[in-house]
Parts: C-alpha cells; sequence; structure tokens
C-alpha cells in the first residue's frame, strides 16, 4: 500500500480505536463514520472497502515493525542487550498505542483473507528471522549459551512476549507492561546465560 495521507491516517487510528472497543464486528463504514463525524461517503473516498483498512492497519504496523528491525540490526550492543532493546522497543509502542495489541494480536479477524493473513504471516516471520539471527550470533560470539536450537529460543521469546502483552490487554492494561516485559527479560537472560 501507497503512503497514507492524513486523512487516511486519521482513519485507520480510529479504527483501531474501535476495534478495540467493540471488536472486529464493530468495524464497519457505519460506525467509523459516526466515530469520525463524516458521512460513509467520505471515508469511500479515502479507502474502497473495510478490506482495505485493515490492510492498512496491518501495513502501518508492518512498517513500525520494519523500522524497529532496521534500527537495531545496526547496534553494537551485545546479544542479551540487543534482544532487550528490541522487546523493550515493542513494550514501549504497544503502551504508548495500546488500541493496536487488539488488531495486531487478534489474527482470527485475518482468517479469511487470505492477502491480511500474509502480511500479518511476514511480520511474525521477519521477528523470528531477526531473533533468530541475533541468537544465532550470540551463540557463535560466545555471550549467550550455545546447547539449544537458536529458531526455537526465538519462537520462545516472541511466543512468551505475545502472551505477555495478551494478557495485559485481556485485565484492562491495568499494570505497567513495561515492568512485567523487564520481569520476563530477567527471566531469559537466566535461561540463556
Amino acid at each position: 500500500m501507497s503512503e497514507l495521507t492524513t486523512r487516511q491516517q486519521e482513519i485507520v487510528w480510529s479504527a483501531i480505536s474501535l476495534i478495540d472497543e467493540k471488536g472486529i464486528q464493530g468495524l464497519t463504514i457505519k460506525n467509523l463514520a459516526a466515530r469520525m463525524k463524516f458521512t460513509e461517503a467520505a471515508i469511500y473516498r479515502h479507502f474502497k472497502s473495510k478490506g482495505q483498512i485493515l490492510a492498512a492497519i496491518i501495513d502501518l504496523f508492518k512498517s513500525q515493525t520494519q523500522s524497529i528491525l532496521t534500527e537495531k540490526k545496526q547496534s553494537t550492543k551485545t546479544t542479551p542487550e540487543l534482544l532487550e532493546d528490541v522487546l523493550i522497543t515493542y513494550t514501549k509502542m504497544f503502551e504508548e498505542n495500546p488500541a493496536i495489541v487488539s488488531v495486531i494480536f487478534a489474527e482470527e479477524i485475518f482468517q479469511n483473507e487470505s492477502a491480511l493473513k500474509n502480511s500479518l504471516m511476514d511480520i511474525i516471520e521477519s521477528n523470528e528471522k531477526f531473533f533468530n539471527h541475533i541468537i544465532n550470533q550470540g551463540q557463535k560470539k560466545g555471550e549467550i549459551r550455545n546447547d539449544f536450537d537458536s529458531m526455537l529460543a526465538a519462537t520462545s521469546i516472541l511466543g512468551t512476549f505475545r502472551l505477555t502483552v495478551k494478557k495485559w490487554k485481556l485485565n484492562g492494561f491495568k499494570y505497567s507492561l513495561l515492568n512485567e516485559t523487564k520481569r520476563l527479560l530477567v527471566y531469559f537472560r537466566v535461561i540463556f546465560s
């Protein structure tokens, strides 16, 4: 998808907020127009369909993820520090925009849309590859243990982090996700050293 206009960005963030409050079934062009005090026709001038809005949401998150991973690839930190840095960066992004968790970690809303599901899989796989590469490099440098499979370790980190974020969402964002992530990082330091 091409670069979003300012108005399209407003629509996307309103859609994210609407999904967070009412679930995917609450995201209709009618509800979105009412929330934004637009006519439905005004929404359709910017997006042809609800599916196109969902694609824009995934593209937004995909772009943010790629930006983070590209920046972190340039880091000179040790492997444990780099892994922690990436998870803390994601944590801060979610704390700043908690509504996005309702969309990104609700894969079931994309099950019937193969293009959206594929985009979400691209995000998951790019994170797995990044973490696998970092762990593998850390093992070669002797910065972390090398008696386990780096891809399984990457999946374990990402899966545990996903569960931590999901629990935070289900608890109504009532506690600090950053504190929970830091607790998780202490655990991973012990496991991998």
